[in-house]
C-alpha cells in the first residue's frame, strides 16, 4: 500500500490560511514553550540573504522525548495538548513553524532532528539539552520578524523571561477594567493606552491569538475561556468558530455604534421585558386599485401578536383583485373582521402592555425612581404624568415609524420603553424580532426631564426618535449610510412636526 506524499509546496500554501503568518509563527512557538512550562525564552534573529532570516528560539521547558517528537510532533493531526490547561491542540502549528520553512532543526533532551518540509532525520545528540532549541530559515526580513515578535510580547501577559537579540523584553499593556462576560470569554477595556486604541485583542491564558481593529476609542481585550478554547477558536487560531464569531461580530457592531455603552460593566445592567409577545407595527401606505390611500392600521390595530402580524399584513396587501380590498373599497369585510377580532388585544393600555425597562446606572437618585416607571410594580399603572409621557413617546414613534417604512418600503415590529442610563438620551435594542425604542425620561436628580406641553421638548424627542429608528432599519454603525438615512428620515418627519404636536396633545388628553 502506498503512502501519501506531501510536497513542500503544500506547506508553503498553508501560510495563506493565516491572516498574518509571521505573527502566527511567533504565537505558535510561544504557545509551545509556555505549555511546556518554560521560565525563560531566548530568541536570536539574523539575516540570511535577501528577504530571508535565520531564527533561533530556545526555551527551558520540559522538552520532548524522541517518542513524542516522532509520534506526535512529526505526525500531522496528533497532539499532546488534551487537557484543559493548555491551548492549541489542533496539530496544525508545526505546518507553519517547521514544515513551511526552508529548513528546520530541533534539539531537545538527547536527540537532534533536522528536516525540510515532510522529510526529516533524527540522530543522537552529544549532550543532554534541557527544554527545546529550535532553529529555522524562513522567508521574511529580520525587521519584519522583530516587529511581530515584540508585538506578541507587548499584547500578551507572559510570566517568563523573554530575551530577543540580547534585549530583555518585559513591557506589556494593562487589560484595564472588566466590562462583561460573553460565551467565549471575559471582556476588558483600557481607555488610556494610545498604543492599543482601536484594537480588539483576543487572548488565551494571557497569550495573544489574534487582533481585530475597531472603531472603539479604547483598547479592548477578550480573554478566552481556557477550558473551552479548542471549541471556541478556529483551527488556525486566527478567529473564532461560527457561534462565537457571530457574538464577537455583534459586539464589534456595538463598539462601532456606541463605544461607551458597549464597554460598560454589564454586571449592573437590568432588563425587564413586559409581554414580549406583543408589539406595534410601522404603518405602510398602499395605493389600492381605486386610487384611495389606506394605512394598514386602519384595517388592523397596531398592537398585535408579532408571530401572526406579518402573515396578516401580507394577506391583506396581497389579496386577489376580486377581494373586498380592491376597487377602492376599503370597508372591513367578513374576511378581515375575524382576523381583526382574533388579534385585538384586551389591554387597557397597549403602550404599557408591550414595553421594556432598561437600567444601567450608578446614580442612586435614578435607581430609586425606576420602580415608578415599571407597570408590573404598580398594578399595571405608572402614574399620570409618566403614563402621558410614554404615550407621547409612542405617538412620536408611530409617526416616525410610518415615515421610515414609507422611506425603506419595509415593515418594522417595534415597541417602546424606558432606559435609565447615565450616558444615553435614547436607545435601541432588538430582541426576538422586535425593535425596542427607549427614551431616558429622567435627569440626574431622578425627576422627569421633559415637559408634556413644551414644543421644544417634543421636538427634542422627535429628533431622538429619528436617530433610534434609523438603527431600527438596521443601520447600527454611525457611518455614512447612517447619516444618509438619518437625514432622509428627518426630511420626511420635520414637515409633519405639527402632526406630531397634535398627536402628543391627543395622547396627553386621552
Amino acid at each position: 500500500m502506498k503512502t501519501l506524499t506531501i510536497s513542500p509546496r503544500f506547506f508553503a500554501i498553508e501560510k495563506k490560511n493565516y491572516t498574518d503568518w509571521k505573527f502566527a509563527f511567533w504565537r505558535e512557538l510561544f504557545q509551545n514553550s509556555l505549555d511546556a512550562g518554560a521560565g525563560k525564552i531566548e530568541c536570536l534573529i539574523t539575516e540570511s540573504g535577501e528577504n530571508y532570516s535565520i531564527i533561533q528560539f530556545n526555551d527551558d521547558g520540559k522538552g520532548m522525548s524522541q517518542k513524542v517528537l516522532e509520534d506526535v510532533f512529526l505526525t500531522m493531526g496528533e497532539t499532546t495538548k488534551l487537557d484543559g490547561n493548555t491551548t492549541g491542540g489542533y496539530g496544525k502549528a508545526r505546518n507553519l513553524t517547521c514544515f513551511s520553512a526552508d529548513y528546520y532543526k530541533i534539539i531537545s533532551q538527547d536527540y537532534i532532528c533536522e528536516g525540510i518540509g515532510a522529510n526529516y532525520e533524527i540522530k543522537k545528540g552529544k549532550q543532554f539539552v534541557r527544554g527545546v532549541k529550535f532553529e529555522a530559515k524562513i522567508e521574511a526580513t529580520k525587521d519584519e520578524l522583530i516587529e511581530r515578535f515584540k508585538q506578541i510580547v507587548y499584547l500578551s501577559r507572559i510570566n517568563s523571561i523573554i530575551i530577543l537579540n540580547g534585549e530583555n523584553l518585559n513591557d506589556s499593556y494593562r487589560m484595564g477594567t472588566f466590562c462583561r462576560e460573553m460565551d467565549c470569554g471575559f471582556v476588558y477595556a483600557n481607555k488610556s493606552n494610545e498604543k492599543i486604541k482601536n484594537k480588539l485583542i483576543v487572548r488565551v491564558d494571557g497569550l495573544v491569538t489574534f487582533v481585530h481593529y475597531t472603531a472603539a476609542k479604547a483598547g479592548v481585550t477578550v480573554e478566552i475561556h481556557l477550558k473551552n478554547s479548542r471549541d471556541i477558536l478556529s483551527a488556525t487560531r486566527d478567529n473564532l468558530n461560527y457561534k462565537y464569531k457571530t457574538q464577537l461580530d455583534e459586539f464589534l457592531g456595538e463598539l462601532a455604534a456606541d463605544t461607551t455603552s458597549a464597554l460598560k460593566d454589564r454586571s449592573r445592567r437590568y432588563i425587564k421585558y413586559i409581554n414580549k409577545s406583543k408589539a406595534f407595527v410601522s404603518r405602510i401606505k398602499e395605493i389600492l386599485s381605486g386610487g384611495k390611500e389606506v394605512s394598514i392600521n386602519q384595517i388592523i390595530p397596531a398592537n398585535l401578536i408579532p408571530a401572526a402580524q406579518t402573515a396578516i399584513v401580507k394577506q391583506i396587501i396581497n389579496s386577489s383583485p376580486d377581494s373586498s380590498y380592491s376597487g377602492g373599497n376599503v370597508a372591513l369585510s367578513d374576511r378581515v373582521l375575524p382576523l381583526r377580532q382574533e388579534y385585538l388585544t384586551k389591554s387597557t393600555c397597549p403602550v404599557l402592555d408591550s414595553m421594556v425597562i432598561y437600567s444601567d446606572t450608578n446614580n442612586e437618585n435614578i435607581k430609586k425612581v425606576i420602580k415608578f416607571y415599571d407597570p408590573t410594580e404598580n398594578n399595571g399603572t405608572i402614574g399620570a404624568d409618566r403614563h402621558k409621557f410614554i404615550k407621547q413617546w409612542k405617538s412620536i414613534c408611530e409617526i416616525i415609524g410610518e415615515e421610515l417604512s414609507n422611506l425603506t418600503k419595509t415593515e418594522y415590529l417595534w415597541a417602546v420603553g424606558f432606559c435609565f442610563d447615565d450616558d444615553a438620551i435614547a436607545m435601541h435594542m432588538k430582541n426576538e424580532g422586535v425593535s425596542y425604542v427607549m427614551i431616558n425620561p429622567v435627569n440626574n436628580d431622578g425627576k422627569l426631564k421633559y415637559s408634556l406641553n413644551n414644543k421644544k421638548d417634543l421636538t427634542r424627542l422627535t429628533v431622538s426618535a429619528c436617530h433610534e429608528f434609523v438603527h431600527v432599519a438596521g443601520f447600527n454603525l454611525h457611518n455614512q449610510d447612517f447619516v444618509i438615512y438619518y437625514d432622509a428620515l428627518l426630511e420626511r418627519v420635520m414637515p409633519r412636526i405639527k402632526d406630531i404636536f397634535q398627536a402628543c396633545t391627543d395622547a396627553k388628553n386621552s
